[in-house]
């Protein structure tokens, strides 16, 4: 098994709550006879609901064979609106098909540096916009028997199968050691409170410290018309990249957002998916587990299987 890592006043009413209609939608995509040079095409299923919130900010992408026998699929997390999350949902693979085609060199590196580039080309055109959304973003391509993972924010991505699960990214929390250090490097304070005995850490009243969008809390100079210059580091759209050589002992790929995070653990996520039976929908069955559901939730599940 081989891992690399590269690159590394808010108020609160407490008002009667309001039964709100939760909207869902699953989906669920066969298998595919062949992707034209003798491996099948992963199974994927998608879970989306909208949860007690009043509006859906989730959004998300999958894409068989995008580029040659790439396959690319990703779970976007918008916050103060929906904008930024659509943006990356409708843009992302364009961008990410164009930087790979403008690349050369080594496989495994060039991929690497087109999903951050990708990332941050996706960033410019969202500082571009008149609006100020922001969003989490992640991103996970297959090429083969190697998976890469771009992530920046609180959206995760797991890896189930034989023994623990695998986690392929990093919860883009300002307490996280390397985020903390590099807020505390330009002079910022994280503010710590809790908000229904959840513990909340925020920078800028902004819960992450990674994401697209969100220019005004970035804090960026404008010159010009597609120039931005940061003004610090404390927030930044840069994500960090993960590779995986893929085995067979890897079966299930989950990227999700926050929404089946914030109360179901990677290990509970782990030991459905090893009952699973081949009648059932994994996105479906994963999105049972949830206890509260305060937020959106959206699920991607992706059959490794026929991958390694």
């Amino acid at each position: 098994m081989h891992i690399r890592n590269s690159k590394t006043s808010e108020v609160t009413k407490l008002l009667p709550k309001k039964k709100k209609k939760t909207r869902t939608r699953s989906v669920s995509k066969k298998a595919c006879s062949d992707s034209g040079k003798g491996r099948p095409l992963p199974r994927f299923w998608i879970y989306e609901a909208q949860g007690d919130r009043p509006r859906m900010e989730d959004t998300h992408v999958a894409q068989l064979s995008f580029h040659k026998d790439k396959h690319v699929f990703g779970v976007f997390d918008g916050h103060a609106g929906d904008r930024a999350a659509k943006l990356l949902s409708t843009e992302i693979v364009g961008i990410l098909r164009d930087q790979i085609m403008q690349r050369s060199g080594p496989q495994d590196s060039a991929l690497g540096a087109s999903l951050t580039s990708s990332f941050l080309e996706a960033e410019k055109r969202a500082l571009a916009q008149s609006w100020d959304d922001g969003s989490s973003a992640i991103l996970a391509v297959i090429d083969g028997d190697r998976l890469f993972v771009a992530n920046a924010g609180d959206c995760r991505a797991i890896i189930c199968g034989e023994g623990e699960p695998m986690p392929m990214s990093t919860d883009h929390d300002p307490t996280v050691p390397e985020e903390r250090k590099r807020i505390e490097a330009n002079n910022k304070r994280i503010e710590s409170y809790e908000i229904n005995g959840r513990s909340i850490n925020r920078i800028r009243s902004l819960a992450m410290s990674r994401c697209i969008g969100d220019k005004s809390l970035k804090q960026y100079r404008h010159f010009g018309t597609d120039t931005w210059i940061p003004i610090d580091d404390c927030i930044i759209p840069d994500p960090e990249i993960k590779e995986l050589l893929l085995t067979k002992q890897h079966k299930f790929l989950v990227i999700a957002s926050d929404g089946l995070w914030a109360t179901v653990t990677n290990e509970a996520v782990a030991r459905r998916l090893d009952t699973l039976t081949e009648e059932e929908d994994p996105a479906e069955e994963l999105q049972k587990l949830i206890d509260r559901r305060e937020d959106n939730i959206t699920i991607v599940v992706v059959d490794l299987r026929v991958q390694a």
